[in-house]
């Protein structure tokens, strides 16, 4: 997958952990081994619309994102419309500010020598909330029958061990417990806060993306002519499968209650509602008991 894609999922996700920390004194923790950290340089010019050529430059830097997240109150970002696989470019990030939408969208791509990543990313007023509502269980279960078809034309058609194994392992990432599938999430997903059913989609994608180029399952063609068309036709199964599992697992609101998090010190439940973090005083396992969790529920009923 490519880096922009990737980054873009974790503007998204991370982004959606940043508006809901409402609470001041806790601040976005991110992981020190992170895509974020490979970024050599970032920016993020506003336009006024769609096709204007140019625009100006309102913040760069990763930590600018999600201060303007924060200043301007957003309440959801959703991630949308996801790049084809001919590698152009669209805009695949639509934030919420409540009474104004703006759609973003970018490119990265690796500087030479490991000088890390360079990004720019592009923004404009949207008129319209368009976000396609995918049901994350059905994707999940759709990825998987793709995955098979993949499998099983690539063991019997192409004789392509190498995609053989890869869809393989997607398969088996999407029956995979808790914590071994969040190993499979490329630093685009926050490790904890969303759903098993989440991470394994997230992951599942992760692993079995099969659009790098030449050689891989979607540029090798069988010998037989005649089963092009079936080859192709299972190709953009697996990329619709692929792409809905990306946005039902990015715009999930399966956020668990028996999740906790430590913010400079202090450990919060992830959340109680969609908009906010609840401090918990606890001093045992991580995971709260049915009575810990309906006594938290009732103190937040009552606040």
């Amino acid at each position: 997958m490519r880096p922009s894609q990737v980054l873009d999922i974790a503007l998204v996700t991370y982004g959606n952990m940043c508006t809901a920390l409402t609470d001041s004194r806790f601040k976005l923790a991110i992981p020190d081994r992170h895509l974020f950290n490979d970024i050599s340089d970032i920016t993020f010019v506003r336009k006024v619309d769609r096709l204007s050529n140019s625009g100006r430059i309102v913040f760069s830097g990763i930590s600018k994102w999600f201060d303007y997240l924060s200043e301007r109150r957003a309440t959801r970002l959703w991630y949308v419309d996801p790049v084809n696989p001919d590698y152009s470019r669209k805009e695949s990030i639509l934030v919420d500010f409540g009474s104004a939408h703006e759609l973003w969208g970018g490119y990265a791509d690796w500087l030479e020598k490991d000088k890390g990543l360079i990004c720019r990313y592009e923004g404009y007023p949207s008129q319209s909330s368009r976000v396609k509502d995918i049901d994350l269980r059905s994707a999940k279960e759709d990825l998987k029958a793709a995955l098979r078809g993949a499998m099983t034309f690539s063991k019997e058609v192409l004789r392509d061990d190498g995609d053989v194994e890869r869809f393989r392992k997607a398969l088996s990432i999407l029956d995979m417990d808790e914590p071994e599938v969040v190993t499979h999430l490329m630093g685009a997903v926050p490790e904890e806060g969303y759903s098993l059913t989440t991470y394994q989609v997230f992951a599942g994608v992760f692993e079995g993306w099969c659009w790098w180029g030449m050689s891989d399952f979607s540029d090798v063609k069988p010998e037989d002519r005649s089963r092009w068309a079936e080859h192709d036709q299972i190709d953009a199964n697996l990329y619709a499968a692929m792409q809905n599992g990306l946005m039902a697992a990015a715009n999930s609101r399966e956020l668990r209650i028996d999740r906790i998090q430590k913010y400079k010190g202090e450990r919060l439940v992830w959340p109680i509602t969609s908009t906010e973090f609840i401090p918990v005083e606890v001093s045992h396992s991580p995971i709260l008991s049915k009575a810990e969790r309906k006594k938290i529920r009732k103190e937040a009923r009552a606040r």
